[in-house]
């Protein structure tokens, strides 16, 4: 069993984070076997609160409260909770920090972050990027390796999305490079179905040229 970090390691040698500043470390959080180190925080507000270190450290938890405060008046204020663009922007929060989320291995576990001016603030993202041009379209990443910034987000579909991965894949067929993303557009096919066939099981791009021209050659009139 490896040895307890101490506190100045384990916070990465920084005591204040955001609105929080640290003043010691206090009993773990313990529920079974899970055990969470936890810390003694002053608010920038003046109020002192028990936090979860590592939340704390990711940037998970930037206040005692007062934040989600201000956050909920600027909700009412702006009123689009509801709406695609306020989606996004939570989304691709949890994508970078929430370590439960599913996807974060890819985002946040490969050190995608957002940039400091919409990280906390849902109007600086909608003033930048503004309203959703079309149903479909959500926020991609130009450098697939690169932040949640205004220089390198842009709203894509989910084709141009699908070309614009680090695993895009592309095939030849009679001699010209396509992905699979363009071929199945191009088809009137779901890339899902293209990707199955093609990667799953192996077929090759002409096969299912062939098998879609059979499937229409019963409409044509001889």
């Amino acid at each position: 069993m490896s040895a307890k970090k101490s506190l100045s390691d384990f916070m990465g040698g920084v005591t204040v984070f955001e609105k929080l500043t640290l003043v010691c470390e206090v009993e773990p959080w313990r529920k079974g076997k899970e055990v969470k180190r936890r810390g003694l925080f002053r608010c920038e507000c003046g109020n002192e609160k028990e936090i979860d270190l590592s939340n704390v450290r990711k940037g998970m938890s930037q206040s005692c409260g007062c934040n989600r405060k201000i956050s909920s008046q600027k909700s009412r204020t702006h009123g689009m909770c509801r709406t695609p663009e306020y989606d996004a922007w939570c989304g691709m929060k949890r994508r970078c920090y929430s370590e439960n989320e599913p996807c974060y291995k890819d985002w946040g576990g490969r050190g995608i972050t957002v940039c400091d001016r919409w990280k906390n603030s849902f109007e600086n993202f909608y003033s930048d990027m503004g309203a959703r041009p079309s149903k479909g379209m959500s926020i991609d990443r130009i450098d697939v390796n690169g932040n949640y910034e205004p220089s390198n987000c842009r709203w894509a579909s989910r084709r141009v999305q699908a070309n614009n991965r680090r695993n895009s894949l592309s095939k030849s067929i009679n001699g010209y490079d396509v992905t699979l993303a363009d071929f199945a557009a191009e088809m009137g096919m779901k890339y899902h179905t293209v990707y199955n066939e093609v990667v799953t099981k192996g077929r090759g791009l002409e096969a299912l040229v062939i098998e879609m021209q059979q499937k229409l050659s019963k409409y044509i009139s001889h």
